[in-house]
């Protein structure tokens, strides 16, 4: 059975890895609905560009479509706009490092990125860098003075900068709030580090040290409503690089049966073949949930209606950002979002928030992600 995912996935393989399948696909692209129900699952990951991109290379859509190559070319620039935007300004935060002496650590994207054909096809909202806690001040600080960014507050393990041409980084100090004993994991990450070549100050990861990272930051947005299909594909280029150390480290951080199911959807996903049992069921929750999750993938991890509400009074940005999606992009607006949900709450009493829980919460649902996420190792 062809399907909108199988499609989107036979094009996102053909993108970033050059297997072709979409000859089987062609057909049902032509007809206009289901390439637009097919498009619209990939922007809500993040992705229409690589959809596209994949059509107008596999000359499935050409400049007689019309409509659609117009916004398949408007896609694509974009992706590629975004990317030149975060490369300028994270070039510019490095050589600021490396002018004063300030060791740092790329993280996610910036490293990943480097996997895909063209760096333009890993889209990423900002750029993680790690720095040593007693440098945070300093490295802010400069990033104020000499390029500009404006970091409007600090949370418990990073600070969000941004930048007048629309870019911002997130300045990571820690790894507090990952999951199953991370932080204890990437501890003195500096001292298992090893210098880029061509660098003074830039540090790389030991390849288990990333590939247990880029689990835990998995599980972590899973456990709060659902990371997207992207990490999914991050984690399928990241398996066709073995490295020695992997499996050994995710025992130690408890993270690795989880990471060996997360691999199996990855890869199912990208060979084009269907998930069964709890995978099947994995991959309902990641389509539902997005690039950061939804409401109903979220309300689902619920366990106690009264902690629940009770918790939902004060919450910290790690929790709100999942409530309010415009906080994932725009980190400055925190108070403001923070500020609207606490006079949202005022005009509730608790046995009313407890009541809206329950009317929105789907206890069978609740229960079977529950038992999910207990099978996938979560």
């Amino acid at each position: 059975m062809k399907t909108e995912v199988n499609a989107l996935f036979a094009a996102l393989s053909f993108a970033v890895c050059g297997e072709d399948r979409l000859d089987d696909y062609a057909a049902l692209f032509s007809d206009e609905e289901f390439l637009q129900r097919t498009a619209k699952l990939a922007a809500y990951h993040d992705l229409a560009h690589l959809l596209y991109y994949s059509l107008k290379e596999k000359k499935i859509i050409d400049k007689k479509s019309g409509d659609i190559y117009k916004r398949a070319e408007n896609y694509i620039m974009s992706a590629a706009i975004r990317y030149e935007r975060l490369s300028e300004t994270t070039n510019k935060v490095c050589a600021l490092f490396e002018k004063n002496e300030i060791p740092y650590i790329p993280l996610k994207g910036a490293v990943l990125r480097s996997l895909y054909p063209e760096p333009f096809m890993r889209t990423s909202c900002d750029t993680d860098i790690l720095v040593n806690p007693g440098d945070v001040d300093k490295a802010a600080s400069l990033i104020k003075s000499e390029l500009g960014g404006k970091a409007e507050w600090s949370g418990d393990h990073d600070i969000p900068i941004y930048f007048e041409n629309g870019t911002h980084i997130e300045l990571h100090f820690s790894f507090s709030g990952l999951p199953f004993g991370g932080e204890e994991i990437m501890k003195d990450v500096f001292s298992k580090s090893t210098l880029k070549p061509g660098t003074a100050f830039c540090y790389e990861m030991p390849d288990d040290l990333f590939y247990y990272y880029h689990i835990a930051h998995m599980a972590k947005h899973i456990k709060n409503g659902g990371c997207g299909i992207k990490p999914f594909i991050d984690l399928y280029l990241l398996d066709k690089q073995k490295g020695d150390g992997r499996a050994e480290t995710l025992k130690r951080g408890g993270l690795y049966e989880f990471s060996q199911n997360a691999s199996k959807l990855s890869n199912i996903w990208m060979s084009g073949k269907m998930p069964n049992g709890e995978l099947l069921d994995l991959a309902k929750y990641i389509l539902r949930g997005g690039s950061y999750g939804n409401q109903k993938t979220k309300a689902q991890q619920n366990s106690s209606e009264f902690q629940n509400a009770a918790g939902r009074i004060f919450l910290p940005y790690s929790k709100l950002k999942f409530h309010y999606k415009e906080l994932e992009n725009h980190k400055w607006l925190y108070p403001y979002c923070a500020v609207k949900r606490l006079l949202r709450l005022a005009f509730k009493t608790l046995p009313g928030i407890i009541s809206s829980s329950r009317k929105k919460a789907d206890t069978e649902k609740a229960a079977k992600t529950a038992e999910m996420m207990k099978q996938i190792g979560l």
